[in-house]
Parts: structure tokens; sequence; C-alpha cells
């Protein structure tokens, strides 16, 4: 009995393709020194201060794949270079928020900073870059929000004063992103 309960908590784990973490919603996002792309500083929460605020973070590799496939649907959703298309009444719902996403989040970037910010750079979109960052602090964050798997991307939702309201790991699935736009949707 215990052996088919294991299977079938894996079975869930793996079709279910990422993992709610309701552990850290409910605490107040740490201070996270960045740089865009563009080369301006951005202080999360604080930048943000007054809006909502969605980051999805890679700490490897594998991880950084992994967001890649997260970029356009909420960049096409939420940013406000690109508005939502209207529904079947006509209406356009446009957010009022951040959007960012770290690759690479990990010490040895750091290290190798400047020529990992060429690579990357040279590989993405322009229009990108103000929502990409380098983070530029120590490897203590991944040990304050509870980063446990390296190995898949990380997404939050900070509201407005600063309070992680949503997290979760793994990789592109709709179910998660249709939670985030339902939670923006609320606010």
């Amino acid at each position: 009995m215990r052996f088919k309960l294991i299977i079938a908590s894996i079975i869930l784990i793996v079709t279910a393709g990422f993992v709610v973490d309701g552990k850290i919603v409910g605490r107040h996002f740490p201070e996270m020194l960045c740089e865009t792309y563009n080369g301006n500083d951005v202080v999360l929460p604080d930048t943000s201060s007054g809006k909502y605020i969605v980051v999805g973070m890679a700490f490897s590799n594998d991880a950084e794949k992994l967001l890649a496939d997260w970029i356009n649907p909420l960049y096409n959703t939420l940013s406000i270079n690109h508005k939502a298309e209207g529904d079947m009444f006509g209406a356009i719902t446009e957010y009022d928020v951040d959007l960012f996403f770290i690759p690479k989040f990990n010490l040895a970037n750091k290290v190798m900073s400047m020529k990992s910010k060429e690579k990357i750079k040279a590989s993405s979109d322009q229009e990108l870059f103000d929502h990409l960052l380098f983070y530029t602090g120590s490897a203590e964050f991944k040990k304050i929000l509870e980063i446990k798997d390296v190995n898949v991307p990380y997404i939050f939702v900070i509201d407005k004063s600063g309070i992680i309201e949503y997290s979760a790991s793994g990789k592109y699935n709709e179910k998660m992103y249709d939670s985030i736009i339902e939670l923006l949707d609320t606010e």
C-alpha cells in the first residue's frame, strides 16, 4: 500500500510539472540589488513600489532553458509595451505590473558577469533588456527564498507592499500561468 502511495505521488508531481510553494507566501520578499541589461540599477521590491511584481528566476543552465518558456507568455500579457487583446466583449485588460526575469542566478555567473552579460545580451531581444536582470548580491538569496531544486525556474508574484502572494517552481504550465493572471486580475 505504501509503495502505491509513493508511486501515485511521483506521478502526480511529474504530470503537474510544477510545485506551488505555500510556505513562502505571506513573507516579505527580501531586498535584491540587480542591474538591467541596459545597465540600470533595480532594487526589488523597492523599485516597483506601488506595483505588483512578477519575477522569474533560474539557478542553473537547465532552469534557464525552462525559464525561457515563461518569457513570451508573461511578457506578452503583462508588459506595458504589449497590451492584451480585447476579450469577446471588446474589453482590454492592462496590468500595472513590473515583470523581471533573472537567468543564471548563481555565484559563477557573478564572477564571470561581464562575459556572461555580453553572451546573454547578444542572444536576447533588445525589447526585453529592461525586463532581464543580473543579480549582483550574495548566494544567500537562495536560502532566504527556500530554493531547493536549482534545475527548475521559480516564479514569484509580489504585491504592492513587497509581500509574496504567489510562489511556484517548474517548467511553463498553463495552470500556473492562469493562476498568476487570475491573481493579478483580482487586483
